[in-house]
C-alpha cells in the first residue's frame, strides 16, 4: 500500500474494486489455478477441498476459505518465488482478465490527476502487483501473514469485503479531508461503499445489483 502520509490531501479520488469490475472473473481462481499449473504436485495439499467446502456452506466466512486455499497452494513459498509467479500470472493472463472498458475508465482518472485506489478483497500476495501493473496510487485488499521471507497463508486482516470496504473508503476520507469520491463496484456487496461515495457506479452488475443499486439512487455501467 502506498503510504498516504507522505502525500497532500487528494481532491478527487478514484476507488476501482478488482473482482468482475476491472477484471472480468475471479481473479483469485485464476491465480490459484495457473500456481497450480506451475506446481502441480501441490494439488495433492487439496485433499481436503470437500471438508473446506462443506466448513465454508456452514459458516459462510470467505476469508477463512481462501486462506486455507492459499496456504494449501502458495503457502510456504519465498517472496523471491511468489513475485515471479505473480510476474508470470500477469504476463499469461492480463490481456484476458482485464476488462478494455475499466482499464480506460482507471487510465482516465489517472491523467485526469485523480488519486486512484485498487480495493479488492482479494489478497496481497499477488493483487500488489496488480496494483503495480496498473500505476495505482494506493492498493486496499485482504493481506496475509509472512513469517520473515516466507508466506504463510494466513489473514492479518480483516477480509476485505462488504462493510470493510466502506470502512476503508471512510479512512480514505479522514485521510484527505474535503475528497470527492467515485466507487466503481459490481456485486451486491460493494453497494454500501458505492452509496458512500460521491458518485457511485455499479457496474457489469446481476440482474438483482442492478435493482438494488437503482433503488440506492447509483448508476449502473455495462463495460466489455
Amino acid at each position: 500500500m502506498t503510504d498516504t502520509a507522505v502525500r497532500p490531501p487528494a481532491r478527487r479520488m478514484a476507488v476501482f474494486d478488482l473482482d468482475g469490475t476491472l477484471s472480468w472473473d475471479d481473479t483469485l481462481r485464476a491465480y490459484l489455478v495457473y500456481a497450480l499449473k506451475r506446481r502441480p504436485g501441490r494439488l495433492v495439499r487439496l485433499w481436503d477441498t470437500p471438508w473446506l467446502a462443506v466448513r465454508f456452506a456452514l459458516r459462510r466466512d470467505r476469508g477463512e476459505l481462501k486462506s486455507a486455499l492459499l496456504q494449501r497452494v502458495v503457502g510456504g513459498l519465498s517472496r523471491e518465488t511468489i513475485a515471479g509467479l505473480n510476474r508470470g500470472f500477469l504476463s499469461t493472463y492480463w490481456e484476458l482478465l482485464m476488462r478494455a472498458d475499466a482499464l480506460s475508465a482507471l487510465r482516465r482518472h489517472r491523467a485526469d490527476g485523480d488519486y486512484v485506489v485498487l480495493m479488492s478483497a482479494s489478497t496481497d500476495c499477488y493483487v500488489s502487483s496488480i496494483g503495480e501493473r496498473l500505476e495505482v496510487n494506493e492498493v486496499i485488499c485482504t493481506t496475509l501473514r509472512w513469517e520473515a521471507d516466507t508466506l504463510h497463508g494466513g489473514l492479518t486482516s480483516p477480509n476485505c469485503h462488504g462493510s470493510e470496504k466502506t470502512r476503508h473508503l471512510h479512512r480514505l476520507r479522514r485521510e484527505h479531508p474535503g475528497v470527492h469520491i467515485t466507487a466503481y463496484g459490481n456485486a451486491v456487496s460493494d453497494i454500501e461503499h458505492l452509496v458512500a461515495a460521491d458518485v457511485g457506479l455499479l457496474t457489469n452488475g446481476s440482474t438483482s445489483a442492478q435493482r438494488q443499486a437503482l433503488a440506492r439512487g447509483l448508476r449502473c455501467l455495462e463495460w466489455r
